[in-house]
């Protein structure tokens, strides 16, 4: 009896919190979402007549795509048959990480176009990047490999892996979207306070 009421509990904490013992909930019609946050305030630092490269982050394999990732157990992956992204991850993020060391105001100038002179490069990947429901509540999480490098010489000056986690409000894509762009707006912020840091 006792065993049954601690099922019963843990069962209905879930509920409260807005999760869910299936698969997560899938109500809007097709739609495409945008990764579009940015750190309303970011790290500023006396400017250096350097040059900055940003370059697209190359992406997991799992993760380059426009289709939206989410896991419901360990060791799996699957994608939300009605939502999805509006551009691959690389090619949004790597805009918002332009203008988040434009915002810095530490740099000459920051480039994300292909072939720019450049003292350093900002070089990245995106390892992870999906809603995760294995939790509760649930959560969007994203993992970024960030290298910097010295365009002269070729050598790393410093390599740093950034993992955030945002929980999500509801139990359903838009909600991971909305947990997405407050990660990412994170994940910016600390890019940043790196690549100052060490440029």
């Amino acid at each position: 009896m006792r065993n049954k009421r601690i099922i019963l509990c843990v069962i209905l904490s879930c509920l409260l919190a807005g999760c869910s013992l299936f698969s997560p909930v899938n109500t809007e019609p097709n739609t495409r979402f945008l990764i579009h946050g940015i750190p309303c305030h970011v790290i500023k630092a006396p400017m250096r007549r350097v040059s900055v490269l940003v370059l697209p982050p190359v992406t997991d394999p799992v993760y380059d795509t426009t289709q939206m990732a989410y896991t419901t157990g360990s060791h799996q992956v699957a994608y939300f048959a009605k939502s999805s992204w509006a551009a691959m991850p690389s090619q949004m993020l790597q805009p918002l990480l332009v203008q988040t060391l434009q915002d810095t105001h530490h740099f000459r100038t920051v480039s994300g176009m292909s072939g720019w002179y450049s003292d350093d490069v900002v070089a990245s990947q995106i390892l992870l990047l999906q809603q995760d429901f294995t939790v509760c509540p649930a959560q969007f999480k994203i993992v970024v490999r960030v290298q910097l490098i010295n365009s002269s010489t070729n050598t790393v000056k410093a390599t740093k892996l950034f993992t955030v986690t945002e929980p999500m409000r509801r139990h359903n894509p838009a909600a991971g979207v909305d947990a997405a762009n407050r990660a990412t707006a994170t994940l910016l912020k600390h890019i940043a306070v790196f690549c100052v840091h060490h440029i």
